[in-house]
């Protein structure tokens, strides 16, 4: 199964997942949205629950992952609640792959 595939099945089953995004560490995430208008620029927005981060706000929060980038995955087996802050119908998810309803 590609990591696509994967974070496919875990947003629809509302299941956490640990990710390796550049190989920079492990973050745990409750995976939202995949988006994109284009096979090669496929994004994730996730809520970080924690692990690493070189974003200026602290976990947890909201962040935008380029799949491509995420080089490691493992779906958990808790399940998730949507975060605050989640909005299906924001414009930038009209091209939703899959989206969490």
């Amino acid at each position: 199964m590609t990591i696509q595939e994967q974070i496919s099945q875990a947003i629809k089953t509302k299941r956490k997942m640990n990710i390796n995004y550049t190989g920079e560490g492990i973050r745990e995430i409750s995976p939202h949205v995949l988006f994109g208008n284009d096979p090669d620029a496929v994004f994730l927005d996730a809520y970080q629950v924690s692990g690493h981060s070189n974003h200026s706000e602290a976990s947890p929060g909201w962040r935008q992952f380029s799949i491509h980038k995420i080089i490691e995955v493992e779906v958990l087996a808790e399940i998730f609640n949507l975060a605050e802050g989640y909005n299906p119908e924001a414009p930038k998810y009209h091209n939703a792959i899959i989206k969490v309803e």
